[in-house]
């Protein structure tokens, strides 16, 4: 311990120093703006989507990064005046608010949760958050109204901007994906295929043998946790169990499936690994897929309003052999938008009236729309540019703000050690890219690789879509100015 002490203790003037050094660099690459993007690829498309119209549309100076990879690097790098960031659920959380506190950067947070709940306990943060947030943005007025009645923020500092991922799911953003015939073709399925995508949304089945690491913040009970992680468990082997007998007897039809971020992919590939009818497409961009599925199968996934945006029925999964599958706090109007599927003997009629080619009710369209009008009215395509002009606005109000240059050694470090990450991250990014190119039999390498920096999904969008975005809003900016 002593040693470690006088090391220290020499080496800060050093680092002091070195931090000097940085100063230079510093200056030139100073940002206004820098957006920090939530682990589990929530919400990437939607923020990469405002982050597009601060950049091409009001010409600010911006970067986008993941908040799961290097986050005090790029702040001490771009010492931005304004950082967006997520919501506050770990005393992590805490600590990197108080240190953008320090630095003198005006703090937006934005929750990036659907508000889908009646309860509290999934939305709002558990922790104190009176004087680290200069700003919180949110989806809808019901989120606004549960942080108020919490008392987690001021009215005033709370603006409702909806939910930006959902402008990529209505015209014209979500003719921007592959089309059928290249995605098909990609996964080497004929085009007269039937398709079922498969969300399968149990984000907490594999969560058991780590409970008090990654779920010691969870906003309910320790028992009543693991009950729900036992629940899940159970139906994610109903489920594969029912659609392994089912493409037996279909072989007409095409699974895709989509485990949720937080799974292990394990099981889908000791299920199906060589199976012709199935495509594993855990790391394909969800709206591609959406674009070209012919049916949405979930639970509980919130990415069955994506699909409800692309105009698919959508089938929920609440099986009674599984009970208490559904938590009574699961709202009706969410519930009645989709085919209610209560029995694994249900799932196939229900599946085959589907695609089949019978319309959506008309109950289902109306039930749609009143979820969409109680927690989403502003689904229209605007969200992101809505935030992005509010953004721009508190931009100009907090422009003068001077941020400040850290002086402690240890953020100096942070920078030495972040340059050197940042050189891996760049090399793995790019073998990333390499694999991503190969047939699936060959992405369990992508997978290892890619997992440290959230599949790379926020650098794979802006490769793909940034070209095509910018030049989008720039006909609309020249064609307002």
């Amino acid at each position: 311990m002593l040693k470690k002490i006088l090391s220290w203790q020499l080496l800060s003037p050093i680092l002091t120093t070195a931090g000097l050094l940085f100063r230079p660099l510093q200056i030139i690459l100073k940002q206004d703006i820098l957006i920090m993007i939530n682990e589990g690829n929530r919400d990437t498309l939607g923020l990469f989507l405002v982050y597009a119209h601060l950049k091409y549309g009001y010409k600010l100076k911006i970067k986008v990064h993941s908040m799961m990879f290097l986050q005090r690097f790029w702040v001490l790098l771009y010492r931005p005046t304004i950082i967006t960031s997520i919501n506050i659920d770990c005393p992590e959380g805490i600590k990197i608010y108080e240190f953008l506190h320090d630095l003198g950067c005006y703090r937006l947070m934005i929750p990036t949760e659907h508000a889908m709940y009646n309860t509290i306990q999934y939305l709002i943060t558990q922790f104190n958050i009176q004087g680290l947030i200069d700003n919180i943005l949110v989806a809808n007025e019901k989120m606004k109204e549960l942080f108020i009645n919490e008392k987690k923020s001021p009215a005033d500092q709370i603006h409702v901007i909806g939910y930006p991922t959902f402008d990529w799911s209505v015209p014209p953003l979500n003719t921007f994906f592959e089309p059928r015939k290249t995605f098909f073709q990609k996964h080497r399925v004929p085009l007269d295929r039937k398709v079922i995508l498969l969300a399968s949304s149990f984000s907490v089945a594999d969560a058991i043998d780590d409970n008090n690491k990654k779920y010691q913040f969870a906003p309910i009970p320790e028992a009543e946790l693991i009950k729900l992680i036992e629940t899940t468990q159970k139906l994610r082997k109903l489920t594969i169990d029912c659609f392994t007998e089912l493409l037996t007897k279909h072989p007409n039809w095409q699974l895709f499936i989509r485990k949720h971020p937080f799974e292990k992919p394990d099981l889908y590939f000791q299920a199906w690994a060589n199976h012709w009818q199935v495509c594993q497409v855990h790391y394909e961009e969800i709206h591609d897929v959406l674009a070209n599925c012919d049916v949405f199968v979930h639970w509980r996934s919130t990415s069955s309003l994506q699909a409800w945006g692309f105009g698919k029925p959508t089938i929920l999964i609440n099986f009674n052999e599984c009970p208490n599958s559904l938590q009574e706090n699961e709202l009706e109007s969410f519930h009645l938008g989709n085919y209610l599927c209560q029995h694994l003997a249900e799932l196939e009629p229900i599946l085959a009236t589907i695609l089949n080619g019978q319309p959506l009710p008309a109950t289902q369209i109306e039930h749609r729309k009143r979820c969409q009008q109680k927690f989403f009215p502003n689904m229209d395509g605007h969200a992101a540019e809505t935030a992005a002009q509010l953004i721009h606005k508190l931009f100009r109000q907090e422009q003068r703000r001077k941020i400040k240059f850290s002086t402690k050694p240890l953020d100096t470090l942070h920078l030495l050690r972040g340059f050197g990450l940042w050189f891996v991250y760049k090399i793995n990014f790019q073998l990333a890219r390499l694999l991503k190119c190969q047939p699936n039999n060959f992405r369990s390498s992508l997978i290892k690789i890619s997992s440290a920096y959230d599949g790379f999904a926020l650098e794979f969008h802006q490769l793909r879509l940034e070209k095509k975005i910018s030049k989008h809003l720039r006909k609309i900016y020249d064609a307002t100015n």
